[in-house]
């Protein structure tokens, strides 16, 4: 088990949904328009409130009107709520989190337990204070908006603000990069794959795990290698298969093999810190073979430090996955809702998941 609890109330078409005892490897299922992107992003804006303060999370989401819940109304269609308890390093954190007026001037109300204890709290935008009244200190003409967790909690803070969710593009991942691109870490659409890959090439325990994850889950790959080239000195990535004597371009490659190696990329590259992975529809364009495998990689490299969440509507994704690690979203009235697979019980018998989810039951709705 990962998140032992994650509530989040105000986004989209969330309303309000709490999960409790989720696996450090998920599988979010459900038809198109379900809302499991918008789990996804939910989880990603309070990553950037945690990180970078509330208006810089609702000017990258794209302004309050792209954000808030349509299903609410007066404050409630104002307010996001997100609280999350997680256990790391021994320790179990509780981390609260309310970003008010959405809309107008966003504040931040915010509070942390330690192993049950009251930590830290804060309320609508007021400065930080840490310690008691006698010999404690307070940060003057601290941003309203933006939250102290860092100053808190280190620990907790690394983990928060590391969420991201990857929508990889693979035509996008192609193409070469620019000189000056970063490549501290892969972006969510993998379009800086080519250089992120050339930094982590020096890690001889990093190229051998793509390696071997590459040639497992896409036959016929012998090799992949990053070059610059001689007059823009753009990276590019340049493939070898099985037969052939040289390397040749990513755009001979099919759009499977990239998007492979792009969530092979983000999966290996991260899973060593703090953090979570979110990864959208990581079937696409990949044989059913080779989806079972990456099912294992990403169970195999989750942790409860570090969970990796999926989400998807193939049922071979689904069939290769845990009960218990499965849940379904689906739609009520306009907002999403949330079954778990451990709920079906033993009235599945044998019947492989995927015929399970098409037969309707986990009461969730078919994948369509």
């Amino acid at each position: 088990m990962s998140i032992e609890q994650l509530t989040i109330n105000g986004f989209k078409s969330i309303d309000e949904l709490a999960f409790d005892g989720l696996e450090s490897f998920s599988v979010f299922a459900g038809a198109n328009g379900a809302g499991k992107s918008n789990l996804f992003d939910a989880m990603r804006f309070a990553s950037i409130v945690v990180d970078r303060g509330g208006i810089e999370a609702i000017r990258q989401f794209g302004g309050y009107s792209h954000i808030h819940c349509y299903r609410k109304r007066g404050k409630g269609a104002r307010q996001f709520r997100f609280s999350v308890t997680v256990r790391l390093g021994g320790v179990v954190w509780q981390y609260d989190l309310l970003l008010d007026k959405l809309d107008l001037d966003p504040t931040v109300t915010e509070s942390i337990k330690r192993d049950g204890a009251p930590l830290f709290e804060r309320k609508d935008g007021a400065n930080p204070r840490f310690g008691n009244e006698e010999r404690g200190s307070e940060f003057p003409n601290y941003p309203k908006d933006r939250s102290a967790l860092m100053f808190a909690t280190p620990d907790l803070f690394e983990w928060l603000s590391n969420v991201r969710v990857f929508r990889i593009d693979p035509i996008g991942a192609k193409e070469p990069d620019m000189v000056s691109v970063d490549d501290s870490q892969l972006t969510e659409s993998g379009n800086n794959v080519a250089s992120v890959l050339s930094r982590l090439e020096a890690d001889p325990t990093f190229s051998a795990q793509i390696m071997d994850w590459m040639a497992l889950v896409a036959p016929g790959f012998e090799r992949v290698s990053t070059e610059k080239e001689r007059l823009a000195g753009r990276r590019v990535l340049t493939f070898k298969e099985a037969g052939t004597k040289n390397f040749f371009p990513a755009n001979l490659v099919s759009d499977g093999t990239i998007y492979i190696l792009c969530i092979l990329t983000a999966l290996l590259s991260r899973s060593k810190g703090r953090g979570v992975t979110l990864i959208e529809e990581p079937e696409r364009g990949i044989n059913p073979k080779a989806i079972e495998q990456m099912v294992e990689l990403m169970r195999d490299v989750s942790s409860e430090e570090h969970p990796v969440f999926v989400s998807t509507h193939n049922e071979t994704l689904v069939r290769s996955s845990k009960k218990e690690e499965l849940l379904f979203a689906l739609k009520d009235d306009g907002r999403t809702r949330i079954r778990y697979g451990r709920d079906a019980g033993e009235t599945l018998g044998a019947m492989p998941l995927d015929k399970a989810w098409l037969s309707n039951l986990f009461g969730a709705g078919l994948p369509w």
